[in-house]
């Protein structure tokens, strides 16, 4: 009987083809310190492959920890990181990888840029559209080089390219209130967008006191606040044209929600900045009390002050249920306290009622961004998880827009119509 592999080991093993072009790619028992790679913890669910020759590297891989784990998981991850260290970790660990030929590999590109031999460890994430390999690239004796990205699609070239831009961006600023990766290099292997760039690193995770929203703040406001009318800002513009990249019938979807979008929120004056873009506790860590943040493709400018503070308190939540209720509540609650604080500390204020009416324009107009590129990065790549989910959040913001629809009528006989509201 032909043993069935798991989606994971079959994504790992296309990944490695497109890596090691010229190379024979097979599953085998690893034995210890040979060449390929180790996966871990095994085939049935594997998380990352590290170098099956390199223990120190392999452990130095598992361990990374960010300030979205539980205790549970970074005792995991300490575990793992002992056992791949000890001379034990073989017999534990048996299922691999090997691979034969280097030749024109992203390992020989790798090694001839940092001029030595280098090994590679490879996570690859859940089925999304910005999916590529994040690799941890090590020298033969467990020193770490950094973390490399490789584009293997026209979107994650894309994304790979513009990392690069605002890693650079960021390095010239003098002083802010947090640190990111330095960008080593950039350049193309094999017709595919590199990036290398330093590793933010702490033993452990920390979880930021009083929440991340010092750092959400300073990102926001780092290049500069605006204000715009939404009806005719930019930000909208540029949103609605994206929906040109879908098919007929979600485009229609879309451009319906555009449509109720403005016609609730279009009059008000909004303050605009800009966001990282998947600002999460998976994307950043503590050390020495300043935030460490990384994994900025997705950063832009002129968009809604302080979005990140709802993605933040929102996504996990909302990219994990199907449940309307359970959605309304972490957005009335933890996204609306979150962004609240995040525009005090970026300067910006306006009295109540407005500034109640100004905070649920922005959360709305969050949610249409996400179920924007949801959608048009489902189908742009064809990956049918990532449309459901450009469905439910779509399905979200209309849920919303009923109840702001409701509502705009009040916000007019309050006087919001003064450059912040919709006219009475």
């Amino acid at each position: 009987m032909t043993k069935v592999q798991s989606p994971k080991y079959s994504d790992i093993l296309d990944t490695l083809a497109q890596l090691f072009p010229n190379g024979e790619i097979r599953g085998s028992r690893i034995a210890a310190n040979p060449e390929g790679f180790r996966l871990v913890p095994g085939r049935a669910r594997p998380k990352i492959i590290v170098p099956a020759g390199s223990p120190l590297a392999a452990a130095d891989a598992v361990n990374r920890p960010a300030a979205g784990d539980s205790a549970l998981r970074q005792l995991g991850r300490r575990a793992l990181a002992s056992l791949l260290r000890s001379p034990f970790g073989w017999t534990v660990m048996r299922s691999g990888i090997r691979v034969s030929g280097e030749s024109d590999s992203i390992v020989r590109y790798l090694s001839d840029l940092h001029g030595e031999p280098v090994r590679i460890s490879m996570t690859i994430g859940a089925p999304r559209a910005n999916r590529k390999p994040v690799l941890n690239v090590h020298t033969l004796d467990g020193t770490e080089v950094g973390f490399a990205k490789v584009g293997l699609t026209e979107l994650t070239n894309t994304l790979v390219r513009h990392e690069h831009n605002v890693l650079s961006l960021l390095a010239r600023k003098k002083e802010t209130p947090f640190q990111t990766p330095v960008p080593l290099h950039t350049g193309r292997w094999q017709g595919h967008e590199v990036l290398l760039m330093t590793a933010l690193r702490t033993q452990r995770s920390s979880k930021i006191p009083h929440g991340p929203w010092g750092a959400a703040a300073a990102i926001a406001v780092g290049d500069g606040l605006s204000e715009h009318r939404l009806s005719t800002s930019r930000w909208l513009v540029r949103l609605s044209e994206r929906c040109a990249e879908v098919n007929c019938q979600q485009r229609d979807a879309l451009l319906r929600l555009f449509e109720s979008f403005s016609a609730v929120y279009g009059n008000y004056v909004l303050p605009f900045g800009s966001w990282h873009g998947d600002f999460g506790p998976w994307n950043l860590n503590v050390r020495d009390g300043i935030p460490m943040i990384w994994d900025w493709e997705r950063y832009q400018t002129d968009v809604p002050l302080g979005i990140d503070a709802v993605h933040y308190s929102a996504h996990k939540t909302l990219r994990q249920t199907n449940d309307m209720t359970r959605a309304r509540q972490v957005l009335t609650d933890n996204a609306y306290d979150a962004l609240n604080n995040t525009l005090s500390l970026t300067g910006w204020s306006t009295a109540e009622p407005r500034r109640t009416f100004i905070l649920e324009a922005i959360i709305s107009g969050y949610l249409l961004m996400i179920a924007t590129r949801f959608a048009v990065d489902g189908v742009a790549t064809g990956n049918r998880p990532v449309q459901e989910l450009g469905d439910w959040y779509q399905r979200v913001l209309a849920d919303r827009l009923n109840t702001a629809g409701l509502d705009a009528g009040r916000a007019g006989r309050l006087g919001c119509n003064t450059g912040v509201g919709p006219p009475p």
